[in-house]
């Protein structure tokens, strides 16, 4: 008998201890702050207030801290509101909970949606949140508004996934993304839209097969068709476009642009007033800061025609151009072109590399060409006299005084309507008056 006994009592102890330890479950915050834990016993977390003496003294599972994956711990789902049914399945490998009309927040993320499927993986502890039917999803860390039909999260990556006529917006400045399918990349600050992408950034409006934002370097990068236009109906072409805040873009890969906003290309002899400051070797961009092109083209080509030409409106005094590589930078009002021709009116200028420097008369106004030097088989056109430029450097000056030196040859009609050629070791083509 008193063997018997501690038998018994041996084999209550051994159910104790099995019985005592906690079922791994899914950490969830209930609106009524109770933090409760899905097990394979309850169907749902408890909404109620408890209010036994023994829960008194407890505290709320703290704020976790940013990037842990660790959902047993100190991270837990907060419920704002469920208006709808809460399903469990608990299956080998992961614990999934289905809830319909119900608002929560995760890692300074807010969802809503008509149907929110949380799944946690046993093993790797990996969590994924997937959201369907009128989502709204909120990065209240980086500022981020998400609205789409569809959306998948994973915490190992800290990847979004949104589909469905997704739209990226931001709560701290003017930026708006669309496209077929958006990614964001939460840890790398990197939003990414593919398919009919577009982006409206400030004063422009970007589209491409693939548009990427980088928010901490406020960076856009357009591929594939890429095409930017500003509010004054300018617009940049190429295959590549990189935008770096408001003050800097490059153009890789061929391209073609129109600016609607500079003018004093035309080097008919018209007298421009402008500053007396000339382009000094210092002003000139610095050209290994702009990668050599893929593909080179040849800047001889006797092309006619600008791409781009018939496929927008184009006004008489606008500055079109064509190239294979382009760099634009506001902030110090420069234009560099590699293998490029620019024109405005009936005149043009070409070479294998074009240096651009304009300036603003009036504040708030257009922009003036205030000089421009052509390096490397350079070549002019001026429709008025019918006259061709030729040499190895061509400078335009800000009085529009016209410099060709290294083999220079000007190429026009005597009076009787001749064919004309001079030539000289240095030429000064002087400006109308």
């Amino acid at each position: 008998m008193r063997r018997f006994v501690i038998f018994i009592f041996f084999l209550f102890l051994l159910f104790s201890i099995i019985f005592s330890e906690e079922t791994p479950g899914l950490k969830i915050k209930s609106e009524d702050s109770v933090t409760d834990t899905i097990t394979d016993n309850q169907i749902f977390p408890s909404t109620k207030k408890n209010k036994k003496a023994k829960n008194k003294g407890k505290k709320e599972s703290p704020v976790p801290e940013k990037g842990t994956n660790d959902l047993s711990g100190e991270e837990y789902i907060e419920i704002i509101t469920q208006q709808g049914t809460v399903q469990l399945q608990n299956l080998t490998d992961r614990q999934i909970i289905i809830y319909t009309f119900t608002e929560i927040t995760y890692r300074n993320l807010y969802f809503k949606a008509d149907e929110l499927i949380i799944e946690r993986f046993t093993l790797t502890k990996e969590t994924l949140i997937h959201g369907s039917g009128n989502v709204r999803l909120e990065d209240r860390e980086n500022k981020y508004i998400l609205i789409c039909e569809k959306v998948d999260y994973t915490t190992k990556d800290e990847n979004i996934t949104a589909t469905g006529n997704p739209v990226l917006s931001s709560t701290e400045k003017s930026l708006v993304i669309k496209g077929d399918k958006i990614r964001y990349f939460r840890d790398l600050h990197l939003a990414q839209t593919t398919g009919n992408a577009d982006i409206v950034y400030e004063d422009y409006n970007g589209r491409g097969d693939d548009v990427k934002y980088y928010r901490k370097e406020d960076k856009i990068i357009i591929t594939g068709h890429g095409e930017v236009k500003r509010k004054d109906g300018s617009f940049i072409k190429g295959d590549q476009i990189s935008i770096f805040g408001r003050d800097t873009m490059v153009v890789r890969g061929g391209g073609n642009l129109q600016l609607n906003n500079i003018t004093g290309l035309d080097i008919s002899g018209k007298d421009k007033s402008a500053a007396k400051n000339g382009l000094k070797d210092s002003d000139v961009p610095d050209t290994e800061l702009s990668p050599p092109p893929s593909d080179n083209i040849s800047p001889g080509s006797d092309q006619e025609t600008l791409p781009g030409e018939g496929e927008e409106q184009i006004p008489d005094n606008s500055i079109r151009a064509v190239f294979e590589f382009m760099e634009l930078r506001d902030k110090d009002n420069k234009i560099y072109l590699r293998y490029g021709k620019i024109s405005q009116g009936g005149d043009w200028i070409r070479g294998n590399e074009i240096f651009i420097d304009y300036y603003y008369p009036k504040k708030g106004g257009d922009a003036e060409i205030k000089q421009l030097l052509a390096l490397g088989e350079a070549q002019a056109y001026i429709l008025k006299d019918d006259t061709l430029i030729i040499g190895e450097e061509i400078e335009l000056d800000d009085n529009r005084n016209i410099f060709i030196r290294k083999g220079p040859r000007i190429v026009s009609k005597d009076e009787d309507g001749k064919d004309l050629i001079i030539t000289a070791g240095d030429i000064v083509r002087p400006a109308r008056r």
